[in-house]
């Protein structure tokens, strides 16, 4: 109702409402629920600027592993997330790039294929794209490859887990926005471009 009356008049209001309901227009409040779901979004916030932050931290520990990655274009690029599951096994399972330029070809191929499980639509290309960027890669004294692997490995551990989070704070978004309105929530979710959790492009 309007909170812009010249006489206090809230008073009577909620006596009228407690005494006989006679305040129709009235809904219960729900500012409890609004509360939670702020507490969720902010969540949800933080856990992806953990994932950007871990990325940017890791941008230098990736460069000198492996410094071709970081600098071919989409077209000689062998992976189509350099922060995704395949490109993790490979920067952390092998120990140097020698030891990818010195793998056969059939047993990297069969590897590529076990990490990515089997989504990878053209696997001989993407082990030749591997393997040229390995010998056009800057080399490393031998003593650096070990930590970088361990900090790459717990780079890749952390983002791993984020995700998992992040998956987890949608689903109880969702239930969320789902007790507070289902018709509201369902309308919103017949609009392309919509969805659960905020905005997305494959909705």
């Amino acid at each position: 109702m309007e909170k812009t009356d010249p006489l206090p008049l809230d008073a009577y209001l909620i006596a009228d409402f407690a005494r006989v309901g006679r305040t129709k227009k009235c809904e219960p409040w729900r500012g409890s629920q609004f509360l939670a779901l702020k507490r969720l979004t902010r969540h949800r916030l933080h856990l992806a600027e953990c994932i950007t932050r871990e990325k940017t931290h890791m941008v230098s520990n990736l460069y000198l592993k492996f410094s071709e990655l970081q600098l071919l274009d989409d077209g000689s690029q062998p992976f189509s997330n350099i922060y995704g599951t395949t490109a993790s096994a490979v920067l952390t399972e092998f120990m140097s790039l020698q030891d990818i330029i010195d793998t056969p070809e059939e047993e990297l191929l069969q590897f590529l294929a076990k990490k990515s499980r089997n989504r990878i639509t053209d696997i001989s290309r993407t082990s030749n794209l591997l393997k040229k960027a390995a010998r056009d890669s800057y080399r490393l004294d031998k003593c650096m490859y070990e930590p970088l692997n361990v900090s790459l490995a717990s780079s890749f551990n952390c983002i791993q887990t984020y995700h998992k989070e992040i998956k987890l704070m949608d689903q109880a978004i969702e239930r969320c926005i789902n007790g507070m309105n289902p018709n509201a929530f369902t309308i919103l979710k017949s609009i392309p471009g919509i969805c659960p959790v905020g905005f997305r492009n494959d909705c």
